[in-house]
């Protein structure tokens, strides 16, 4: 199913030459490769001294461009190709055998710039999981919806099977399409930069409520005012990250109906401070602390630069805010009025004295991971805060983006606690002894903080 083609074409190349012009066969997969098969003579773009020089490596690689058309004369750019290339030692010539390019364009449409239409982009996207529903939705149901632009999400078929493939194989795959809608004046090329910079923010907060970052993989424009257009435009694309996550293989955190209404209290903000805060570095390490094919260390490690990213970002604008980081902790979870007390006492590692900073209750664990300040910790003394730690992550990035007034809307997303059930069925896989997760989770039970 990975290598399966979503769409494939001929295209033949300009050739300078007097020669039969080379013919690439490109194809992009549901895994969101772009390969290239090439017939006939293409020379390359480099010299072999150029070309040698890469292969062993005392020239950085080069990106090259190709043009040429399909079958049916549609104009095609393949854009930052790398191209493999076999030599002729007999007469030191050389031709290109492959050629794989990050970005394909196709592009027949008319130069005149679209004024006061909508224009409508349709998204192929790897890693997409529909907003769960109580109910079954139509298909022209908005995933966000603002006076300038409309989004909608449909699954593909096989979606099911997909998002199995993808928990078992632990790769990207196609799962879904996603349409945007949008007035905007301009040429083509400006629809689809607009229709990128629009989805951009909804595909990153989408990726902290999954867990798996969702990357569109190939976008065409396919109507102006509702109208199917006659032209192409169309763009294949590697270009957008495709972090795996958890490969959705963990619990989930949204709720029926949680994901369209964190989009839409929780877009503006981050168009708004997105630069600013450093949102998409903090959902970056978020994702990095979900993959479970990582060590433990490694993602306590991540969910702690996360946290300190944003709390860096938050202490700079407060002059009291003390340099150390559990101040810069504290004041962060405090601003956000995230509540840690249950998290703390879940901890096995927090020590509940008077100069203790509950909102970094997980500090032991990170100074033992980053900075070998102890001979030894059990290992299930930094999973459990590991689980309170990502917990405390989840809490402050939804926290972020939903308002106060805003919070009765959500079923699960901001109602999030560590998972006695996950946390022993990951001890066990591990073979670890549960002995003192066990203590943990009954000293929890019986604090005042439970109740």
């Amino acid at each position: 199913m990975f290598n399966d083609a979503i769409t494939a074409e001929s295209v033949l190349l300009d050739n300078d030459t007097d020669g039969e012009s080379g013919v690439v066969d490109l194809s992009l997969t549901e895994s969101g490769d772009i390969t290239g098969d090439v017939t006939g003579d293409v020379e390359p773009l480099e010299t072999v001294e150029e070309s040698i020089g890469q292969v062993t490596g005392s020239q950085p690689p080069q990106f090259d461009e190709f043009h040429g058309e399909t079958r049916d004369g549609v104009p095609v750019t393949l854009e930052k190709v790398i191209t493999s290339t076999e030599f002729d030692g007999r007469d030191g010539t050389a031709r290109v055998t492959g050629i794989t390019p990050s970005v394909v364009v196709f592009d027949s449409a008319p130069d005149n710039a679209f004024v006061g239409e909508d224009a409508t982009i349709e998204f192929d996207v790897l890693n997409f999981r529909v907003p769960n529903t109580w109910f079954p939705q139509p298909d022209d149901t908005p995933l966000l919806e603002r006076d300038e632009f409309a989004i909608q999400s449909h699954q593909v078929d096989g979606f099911e099977e997909r998002i199995q493939q993808i928990k078992e194989y632990r790769r990207s795959l196609r799962t879904a399409t996603v349409t945007l809608t949008h007035s905007v004046n301009g040429p083509v090329d400006i629809q689809f930069d607009h229709a990128s910079c629009t989805l951009q923010p909804a595909i990153w907060l989408i990726a902290f409520v999954q867990g798996v970052f969702p990357a569109p993989v190939r976008a065409r424009i396919t109507a102006v005012d509702g109208d199917t257009v006659s032209w192409t435009y169309e763009r294949w694309m590697t270009t957008w990250r495709d972090d795996i996550g958890h490969a959705f293989s963990g619990g989930r955190i949204d709720g029926a109906n949680d994901v369209r209404v964190f989009l839409d209290h929780g877009y503006d903000r981050f168009v708004e401070r997105a630069e600013q805060y450093r949102y998409q570095r903090c959902i970056s390490w978020y994702l990095d602390a979900m993959l479970s094919d990582r060590t433990v260390n490694a993602r306590i490690a991540s969910i702690a630069a996360g946290m300190e990213v944003l709390a860096e970002r938050y202490a700079a604008h407060d002059e009291t805010v003390g340099s150390a980081t559990a101040d810069k902790i504290r004041n962060l979870v405090t601003s956000l009025n995230v509540d840690v007390d249950d998290l703390a006492a879940f901890s096995e590692t927090f020590e509940d004295t008077s100069d203790g900073t509950k909102e970094y209750f997980y500090s032991n664990s990170r100074n033992f991971v980053l900075h070998n300040e102890r001979d030894d910790m059990p290992f299930d003394n930094v999973f459990t805060d590991y689980e309170a730690a990502i917990t405390l992550f989840r809490r402050v990035l939804a926290n972020e983006f939903v308002l106060d007034e805003e919070r009765d809307r959500y079923t699960s997303l901001l109602n999030l606690s560590p998972t006695d059930a996950l946390l022993n069925a990951r001890l066990r896989r591990g073979g670890v002894d549960n002995s003192r997760f066990y203590r943990v989770r009954d000293r929890f039970l019986e604090s005042e903080d439970a109740i």
